[in-house]
């Protein structure tokens, strides 16, 4: 008989070298992330990063403490993966660690301090996870000088997700808030963990609403194309590295037209944004017919809103611009495919890819380096803002892993200095200049479309007028003296 989520709780005890576990199946999501990370154990494509600047004197005894009551809260966070003839279970542990590591740099000169800091910050959050043993989470604090730290927490994929993040983040600065003040953190209680929720869609997809959502991805993706003609630097290697970059850009100006035109048409920005998206990639690519992934943060059920855990679906959007839409035309096509992939999100994504790999016969590990697309674009709004709590001024950091999930990812983020467009990139395929360049073409693509929205697809612009100038007139200077 299972376990109650408070049982479980309230027998997690810091002082038990071990403690006993409690076992419970691996929802979809975690099944094939353990895959992944099976098939590649030195990968860090699914490190999770984020990190805070603490100015002020800090409380390391509150820290701790606040780190501890995290890790008794979230069971997920005491959870490691092994392996029952060969699929994987979660295993829980009442046992609570404390995975806070200290290292001082306040000796060393102020500009060989921060040099040291970003070197150590990105060899952390690019050391790989060891599912099976754990922990799952780290926490590296630095110090920076007497009033200075900064808190690096990597953690993998498999036990939290972007919703995640900010819920980690605000509980441990909630938390080291109270203990500093000399009180007891008060946050209500969880009513489930994740695992009762993995066991909670095993029960539910037994039921008919599995076959019925499902039988419309298959519909939806039936003959679906699994790769797009993005023009590369490299060739495809046979084996990914997983290696990847970041690139941090301003989001233009227009995107206030866009909000209008999303008003106008009576939908959001973000499927204004993806339609844009898509015309790119269609005059990019030369195809009509793409397909994009995106994540949706599948917490339908109130009780899942406060968890860390790894509950991001992923769907992916088709749309067909065969006929040369409008850009209005073609907004209206992406909301009624947005629509209706959100009619049907609970079907796991790797449910969706198991039915239409078994459909063609294509084997779990093609299925897993090629899943229905390589190309995905989102929304986030996943970042902490600065804060002033108990003595500290708190910022967040920005880390990368230096990996890449698919080929290209465009987000469109929303940070304290304004929207930031964050183009990642498998640097197995693209250089940096390349990527510079897409970025600057989209950008003419949205002015293009702010400034006349009912042009066809095919019409949008593309290159800047510098370029235009350039390819058009200064190549064509052909002329000379008789």
């Amino acid at each position: 008989m299972m376990e109650s989520p408070q049982q479980r709780t309230d027998s997690a005890d810091q002082s038990a070298p071990a403690g006993d576990t409690f076992v419970f199946p691996v929802s979809f999501a975690q099944q094939r992330l353990w895959f992944l990370q099976e098939f590649q154990p030195d990968s860090v494509a699914y490190n999770v990063p984020c990190g805070v600047r603490l100015r002020g004197r800090l409380d390391l005894q509150a820290l701790r403490q606040s780190i501890r009551a995290l890790v008794r809260r979230h069971e997920i966070l005491r959870t490691t993966f092994r392996s029952e003839d060969g699929e994987p279970v979660q295993v829980i542990s009442t046992a609570i660690h404390e995975p806070l590591a200290l290292i001082d740099l306040s000796a060393l000169a102020p500009d060989r301090r921060e040099e040291q800091f970003a070197l150590l910050a990105s060899l952390e959050v690019r050391r790989p996870f060891d599912l099976a043993t754990g922990p799952m989470q780290r926490f590296v604090l630095l110090r920076l000088g007497p009033s200075h730290h900064a808190i690096v927490i990597n953690t993998h994929h498999i036990i939290c997700d972007g919703w995640s993040m900010p819920i980690l983040l605000q509980e441990l600065i909630g938390n080291y808030d109270a203990y500093r003040n000399g009180r007891a953190p008060e946050l209500p209680t969880l009513t489930i963990q994740y695992a009762d929720f993995a066991v909670w869609q095993r029960n539910w997809l037994a039921g008919g609403e599995l076959d019925k959502q499902l039988s419309h991805w298959q519909r939806v993706l039936r003959d679906a194309p699994s790769d797009l003609a993005l023009p590369t630097d490299h060739p495809q290697p046979a084996t990914r590295t997983g290696e990847g970059a970041l690139l941090h850009l301003p989001a233009p100006e227009c995107i206030s037209g866009l909000e209008t035109i999303a008003r106008n048409e009576g939908t959001t920005l973000f499927v204004t944004l993806l339609a844009a998206f898509d015309a790119f990639l269609a005059r990019y690519c030369g195809e009509d017919d793409i397909v994009v992934g995106t994540p949706i943060a599948n917490r339908s059920h109130t009780q899942t809103e406060a968890l860390i855990g790894f509950f991001v679906n992923t769907l992916p959007l088709r749309v067909d611009l065969a006929d040369d839409p409008s850009f209005i035309e073609l907004v209206h096509r992406v909301k009624t495919v947005v629509a209706s992939a959100w009619s049907n999100q609970d079907v796991p994504f790797e449910r969706v890819v198991d039915e239409l790999r078994d459909a063609s016969a294509v084997s779990q590990t093609e299925r897993d380096q090629s899943p229905l697309f390589r190309v995905a674009f989102t929304a986030t709004d996943d970042t902490i803002e600065e804060v002033t709590v108990a003595g500290l001024e708190i910022d967040a950091l920005q880390l990368t892993t230096g990996s890449a999930k698919f080929d290209l990812t465009v987000s469109i983020a929303r940070e304290k200095a304004g929207r930031t467009w964050l183009w990642e990139y498998a640097t197995d395929l693209f250089d940096e200049a390349t990527i510079r360049r897409m970025a600057a073409h989209f950008e003419s693509l949205l002015h293009g479309v702010t400034t006349a929205p009912q042009t066809r697809v095919s019409e949008l612009p593309l290159l800047s007028p510098q370029e235009r100038q350039h390819i058009l007139v200064d190549w064509n200077r052909t002329e000379a003296p008789f």
